[in-house]
């Protein structure tokens, strides 16, 4: 089981904590790639150009599929947010119903007509430090 690490706004945490937001947005970059897609296979890994421009497509994973590419975070793995920095900072763990490259909801922080890589969150699996 995978756990990804991601630190979140007050906002967007208090959101996800109570239910009303539901999935969650990073932007197709050069960081985020490396973050959330792994290589795999015997073909030479192309470079992150390439990829962008396969998640941008009409059928991303199709094409990552076609260039050895695949998300890293499955079904089950988990998220831990947290807010702020420091020892004492706020943080939970929820488990990932999904992930996939989509238009974002804008009430939810995401830009119009844009895709993002997206997390499809599920219940709240344990608390720490949230009032």
């Amino acid at each position: 089981m995978n756990t990804l690490h991601l630190n979140l706004k007050k906002k967007w945490f208090d959101m996800i904590l109570s239910g009303e937001k539901t999935e969650e947005y990073r932007e197709i970059k050069p960081y985020w790639t490396k973050r959330f897609l792994e290589y795999y296979g015997n073909y030479n890994y192309p470079n992150n150009s390439v990829i962008i421009k396969s998640c941008l497509s009409e059928n991303p994973f199709e094409w990552l599929e076609y260039i050895n590419i695949r998300p890293k975070y499955y079904k089950g793995d988990e998220i831990i947010f947290t807010n702020g920095y420091g020892k004492n900072r706020p943080s939970f763990k929820v488990w990932i119903k999904g992930f996939s490259i989509k238009q974002g909801v804008s009430e939810w922080g995401a830009d119009y007509d844009k895709k993002y890589f997206t997390f499809h969150l599920g219940g709240i699996v344990s608390m720490s430090n949230c009032t």
